[in-house]
């Protein structure tokens, strides 16, 4: 129900129009024609080339009635003969919608072969163009002159006077796969037009969408002739930026291929040809990261990288740098060549990974022995705390207590290099605390406290290492402690039990080596 109307006059009439009289058609009909409460008594409305005229009048309210005269307007919307394409022009969307939802073929054509989509798409309708694509209207039917709706959105700048409402019409239809270089019969491509145009946001969106910029047209003119002729400087500006950067991802593709292929005549050449050595690929490759990740760290390739100046511990998005994919392949020349040129041993990834321990899991153990000679740690853990070492135990279920020829074992020398976390993993693994050296007979006690290793000291004590062994001389943890002067490892040697008794083959005690202030 809808209140009647006002007079001419300005006088309200006291009654009521009841739409309900009319069939649910009409009522249709005066919705999608914008005839709600309060419309002038008499009016007109143009729809496409029609004219309409409304004329409702209730006189005293006694009887209702309504005359009207919608003329063609009125066949063509109920009698479904509604010219889609007319409507679609105008941009109204309710009226589009009646005509598809009555039957009306979505992709139709005039005369000059224009559809709908394309009339929607030029005059910048984007509520129209969605309708007509969600009614499956195809996005790159062409007229006679091979316009298509994307050649079109941009050709006609003055029809919505902002690019803005263009850009919207040019996403939708590349999300919904309308060709992106489909030209027209000038060989215009929708890049040309934006160009043309000067419409930047919408260069922008077509270069995203790697729109080609080499295409020419009839005449043979580029995009950038074409922005160039009309003055577009800000179009020219962006098509010069992004040609650089096609050159340079040219560039980076060719070094891809010969860095693959192991050409070095070919990488050489890129780079004397002034590729960026910093550049990396859609991974996030450099030049020698991509090397290493691909198992082509031959050291000629490694080599001319590193000539031309490519970072050596440049690292991909997880951070691992080149010397942690190099035990992949047992690189060993390639990982010496690396760490000569500065490649860091302990570089660690996101996770906490280091070289060694990608070395150590592969069972690269010549790549092993390098890292260890070039500074590795050994006991540089990762985020779960999982050490080369450990690492090392767990993959070849290693001997804690096996020996070199010297007699030293793993506990050994964790013990004589303060490496408390090795000793504890020992430890947990078994390794004997008290296993004595071939040549002075000495026990991991006695090299922590003759070293000053107070926290090693204290370890081994709490895990009940021999407090009071003593070496092929007879001497003590403590007297050894004193000797080197270790005040501390001495207090805590005290405090913790040892005998001041003991003496040495020389019949020495510990507190008769030296004058001490303990003493």
């Amino acid at each position: 129900m809808i209140a009647l109307a006002e007079h001419e006059g300005g006088q309200r009439n006291s009654g009521l129009f009841y739409l309900q009289r009319f069939g649910s058609d009409v009522k249709h009909l005066f919705y999608s024609l914008g005839i709600f409460e309060n419309t002038p008594r008499k009016f007109k409305s143009y729809f496409g080339r029609y004219e309409s005229k409304y004329d409702f009048s209730l006189p005293e309210c006694k009887s209702a009635r309504a005359k009207y005269q919608f003329g063609s307007v009125e066949q063509n919307i109920l009698g479904t003969k509604v010219s889609l394409l007319q409507t679609a022009a105008k941009g109204n969307v309710g009226n589009v919608k009646a005509a598809l939802e009555r039957g009306q073929v979505v992709d139709t054509k005039d005369e000059n072969g224009w559809t709908p989509l394309l009339f929607a798409a030029r005059d910048g309708y984007e509520g129209v163009l969605r309708l007509l694509l969600h009614f499956d209207a195809a996005p790159d039917l062409a007229g006679k002159t091979g316009w298509t709706p994307f050649v079109g959105s941009g050709r006609h700048r003055s029809r919505i006077g902002s690019p803005k409402g263009h850009l919207k019409i040019v996403q939708v239809l590349l999300n919904r796969g309308a060709a992106i270089d489909l030209a027209d019969e000038d060989g215009w491509t929708p890049l040309m037009n934006a160009s043309r145009i000067r419409y930047i946001t919408v260069v922008h969106l077509l270069l995203e969408h790697k729109a080609d910029t080499a295409v020419v047209d009839r005449q043979a003119k580029t995009v950038l002739q074409v922005a160039e002729a009309e003055g577009n400087h800000d179009v020219v500006k962006m098509f010069k930026a992004y040609a650089m950067q096609s050159k340079d991802t040219v560039a980076m593709a060719s070094l891809r291929d010969a860095v693959l292929e192991g050409d070095i005549k070919t990488v050489s050449n890129v780079f004397a040809n002034g590729a960026d050595i910093k550049q990396r690929d859609e991974d996030g490759n450099t030049p020698l990261l991509l090397a290493a990740n691909e198992g082509h760290l031959e050291i000629a390739i490694v080599r001319v990288l590193l000539d031309a100046g490519v970072a050596v511990d440049l690292a991909d998005q997880d951070q691992w740098t080149p010397l942690y994919y190099a035990p992949r392949g047992g690189y060993v020349d390639a990982v010496r060549f690396l760490l000569k040129h500065g490649a860091g041993v302990n570089a660690q990834d996101e996770a906490g990974h280091a070289p060694l321990g990608a070395a150590v899991i592969r069972g690269e153990l010549a790549v092993v022995r390098v890292l260890l000679n070039s500074g590795a740690a050994v006991d540089l853990g990762d985020r779960d705390q999982w050490t080369p070492l450990r690492l090392f135990m767990l993959v070849t279920n290693a001997r804690v207590d096996a020996k070199d020829k010297d007699g030293w074992s793993p506990m050994l020398s964790a013990a004589f290099y303060g490496q408390c976390d090795v000793a504890k993993l020992l430890l947990d693994h078994g390794a004997n605390i008290d296993p004595i050296s071939h040549l002075n007979q000495e026990t991991p006690l006695a090299f922590a406290a003759e070293r000053g290793g107070e926290e090693m000291v204290a370890i081994l004590i709490d895990r009940k290492a021999k407090i009071d062994s003593q070496n092929k001389w007879g001497e003590t943890p403590l007297r050894l402690a004193v000797d080197e002067n270790h005040y501390r490892v001495v207090t805590l040697l005290l405090e913790r039990g040892a005998s001041v008794a003991l003496a040495d083959n020389l019949s020495l005690h510990a507190v008769d080596a030296r004058s001490h202030p303990w003493k």
